[in-house]
């Protein structure tokens, strides 16, 4: 089940994203998922981590289109 999850976060994220960049995209889903809501991170720790991941990818990634 592992495998199948990341293999989809690879196909979301594009898979010539490197593959620890990925891994943190599937990490933070993970979170996002857990089974005790109390465990879940806030919006805010969301937006948090994708800004990290965001600053790792390389500048004419799609991403940065979103940038304000």
């Amino acid at each position: 089940i592992y495998e199948s999850r990341f293999m989809l976060v690879m196909v979301i994220m594009n898979s010539r994203m490197e593959f620890d960049i990925a891994l943190h995209v599937l990490r933070l889903t993970e979170k996002c998922w857990d089974a005790d809501m109390k465990q879940r991170p806030s919006f805010i720790e969301i937006i948090k981590h994708l800004e990290k991941i965001k600053e790792n990818l390389p500048s004419d990634h799609h991403w940065h289109l979103f940038t304000s």
